[in-house]
């Protein structure tokens, strides 16, 4: 792992050997391309930034007149620009950058839009909080800037691991960023997992609960035999007759946590799922068909130069008319009815049972409108 160090002859950073360029107009301020720095420790930047606060004798206190955040001692920007072009005043930055705090502790910084919220910085804490938990990190500050829908972020958040590199700053910061783009800095919804998950970032679900929009198997369907696809449409169909989106994921191990299935890792499949095949079962099985079903494959990059395989299926709130849906098919008593037809509901993270009231309810309204034009009363 490579090592910054503060060269006092100098009064520079560098990077084994490499001198790390410094901001114009920014104090103990620098940026670097992103491969240059990916792979050097995050304690040996500490120790380098202290050092040079040491040498200077400067006190750093107060506010950031631009970020309106505690000033640090240091910060460190990166660029995605390869070295050959990066420029230290024209090139891009990450919206994530590392950065000593005050008294030696280590923090990211998010900066980045969130145009079409409405948000209060309160909001934060209960949005980060599962992803927060994951890396063992801490919200410290949230400043906004704007009002209204026409909102500029800059959150401020400890990172602080054993070992850590400069990458995993970065990613940790740019999940952050990911999860508030999606979310718009709401709650997260079908729609935002489902986005989450397609921009390869499926980790984010960690921490979250399974609900009224969210359920997820750690292992695949057995399409091959009947009930598998039953199975399937039953999970699909229970979302289908629901008042929200909902999301099916294949590829994710759940645990209980607070007598609520959680999600706590990702067990993706080593074998792709097949996403045309598990269309054409939900077309087969579920009926009316489902609109805007979408069924998305992603691959993650596991160790040893393999690949691992989620399944994404994101099932739209249905118009009223279109409901119930139906399955051709049931599980009695563990075994497989083709014969029947099954009638599912999700309610939180639990199916519930359609009653023999209601459905005759549902169909007694239909022929009288048909036959008269009007509800019955």
């Amino acid at each position: 792992m490579s090592e910054f160090k503060f060269r006092r002859s100098e009064a520079s950073l560098r990077l084994d050997g490499v001198e790390i360029d410094g901001v114009h107009g920014g104090a103990r301020t620098w940026v670097s391309p992103f491969d240059l720095v990916r792979n050097a420790s995050l304690a040996s930047f500490r120790r380098a930034v202290l050092d040079y606060q040491n040498y200077d004798g400067f006190e750093t206190s107060g506010i950031d007149s631009y970020k309106r955040v505690a000033a640090a001692v240091g910060e460190l920007y990166v660029s995605p620009a390869d070295r050959e072009e990066f420029s230290v005043d024209y090139s891009d930055r990450f919206p994530a950058s590392i950065c000593v705090l005050p008294g030696g502790p280590l923090a990211v910084t998010v900066e980045t839009p969130l145009r079409g919220s409405d948000l209060e910085e309160e909001d934060f804490a209960p949005l980060l909080a599962p992803l927060l938990a994951r890396y063992r990190s801490q919200l410290l500050e949230v400043v906004l800037h704007g009002e209204g829908t026409q909102v500029f972020v800059v959150l401020r958040l400890r990172f602080e691991r054993r070992g850590a590199k400069v990458a995993d700053a970065i990613d940790f910061g740019l999940s952050v960023e990911q999860l508030l783009l999606a979310t718009r800095g709401g709650s997260l919804d079908a729609n935002s997992a489902f986005t989450l998950i397609a921009v390869g970032r499926a980790a984010l679900l960690i921490g979250q609960r399974e609900s009224a929009w969210l359920e997820v198997k750690s292992q695949s369907y057995d399409l091959s035999v009947d009930k598998g696809r039953i199975e399937l449409g039953q999970d699909v169909a229970r979302f289908a007759n629901g008042d929200v989106a909902g999301l099916l994921v294949i590829g994710c191990g759940t645990k209980k946590a607070a007598g609520v299935e959680t999600i706590s890792k990702l067990t993706p499949s080593l074998t792709s799922h097949s996403p045309a095949r598990f269309h054409k079962a939900i077309d087969d099985k579920v009926f009316p068909p489902i609109l805007g079903l979408e069924v998305n494959e992603v691959a993650l990059p596991l160790s040893s130069d393999r690949q691992g395989y989620l399944l994404a299926i994101l099932v739209p709130a249905q118009p009223e008319e279109s409901k119930p849906v139906l399955v051709h098919g049931a599980i009695v008593d563990g075994k497989t009815e083709g014969a029947f037809i099954s009638i599912v509901q999700r309610r939180g993270e639990h199916s519930v049972p359609t009653t023999a009231q209601s459905i005759h309810a549902s169909i007694a309204a239909g022929r009288a409108l048909l036959r008269r034009g009007q509800l019955p009363s």
